[in-house]
């Protein structure tokens, strides 16, 4: 799994060698230029704000980076979601968003503000979590998640009565009522393209299962790519959308292994195909985890202190 670190935090993930599996894990400052921040999104270093908590307000967070998507993959995120307003309804919600466009742009993707929740992107694929009840889109009353896709040609939306809703509105078991003070949740999204199975997780709760294709949904960029990023919008009321923390795995196997044999104080080597040079990766061996790993030709070292 190639694991790409947004954000504060250096995500240790170790991942089991039998499966022929690796996790790149690079640590990427609030600060660089990884990312960029559209509409009303800004960086307070200890969190991004996609969108303020002003009425009718739009931002979206994007990688600048390309992510392949067709070998599969798994992102985690932390968000914030909360209503510091007194006596106030919330609205609208925050999106998971894989976004096939072959350009990031504020004109093509940012969306629009209120229910939409600023997705309203074309060829792209979006995990909502929605606070506000729209009857005109056929929401249910309490806080939901939902997967919309209209197609790699179609511009997305959030009405669960089209042809875009690959899932539609499910209640989240931990998140009932907005709260007045900061929370935070876990989200987990993980797309199995072999069993072309997408799975969404809330606070690891499983939430949804669906069968869904990307290769076919999406014009992917280069066939197998897409940038992945997040969209919160507020309409006629507001709340606050923060995220804490991103971390995106891309499934991808090294293609041998030369020994399963590790002791304390050796070195495994292992072959591949799909490295870059100077990568430095974290495995699980065992109950030893290597403390570092490093790329070189077509060879790969784990040394186990």
């Amino acid at each position: 799994r190639k694991m790409i670190t947004i954000l504060m935090f250096l995500t240790v993930i170790f991942i089991n060698l039998s499966n022929a599996d690796f996790v790149y894990e690079p640590s990427v400052d609030l600060n660089t230029s990884l990312f960029i921040l559209l509409g009303k999104a800004k960086n307070y270093h200890q969190y991004i704000a996609v969108t303020q908590n002003t009425t009718s307000s739009v931002g979206a967070f994007w990688c600048q980076i390309p992510q392949k998507v067709t070998l599969g993959f798994e992102i985690d995120f932390k968000v914030a979601i909360y209503q510091t307003k007194l006596n106030t309804p919330s609205a609208d919600g925050m999106a998971f968003i894989i976004n096939a466009l072959p350009t990031l742009d504020g004109n093509t993707s940012l969306g629009a503000t209120g229910s939409v929740m600023g997705y309203n992107i074309t060829n792209s694929a979006a995990v909502e979590i929605d606070v506000c009840k729209n009857v005109e889109f056929n929401d249910i009353r309490e806080i939901h998640m939902g997967l919309q896709n209209c197609g790699p040609y179609q511009t997305n939306n959030a009405n669960h009565s089209s042809n875009c809703d690959v899932v539609s509105p499910k209640k989240l078991p931990t998140f009932t009522a907005m709260r007045s003070t900061f929370t935070s949740y876990s989200v987990s999204c993980v797309y199995d393209h072999n069993n072309k199975n997408f799975s969404t997780y809330f606070d690891n709760n499983l939430i949804f299962t669906v069968e869904i294709d990307l290769t076919k949904n999406l014009s992917l960029i280069n066939g197998d790519s897409a940038y992945i990023g997040m969209s919160a919008a507020t309409g006629g009321y507001s709340a606050n959308f923060n995220l804490l923390e991103m971390n995106y795995a891309e499934l991808t196997t090294v293609d041998t292994v030369s020994s399963y044999s590790v002791v304390y104080g050796e070195r495994l080597t292992v072959t591949g195909t799909n490295f870059k040079n100077d990568e430095k990766l974290s495995v699980y061996l065992g109950n030893a985890s290597a403390e570092a790993v490093y790329y070189n030709s077509t060879l790969l070292y784990f040394y186990v202190p």
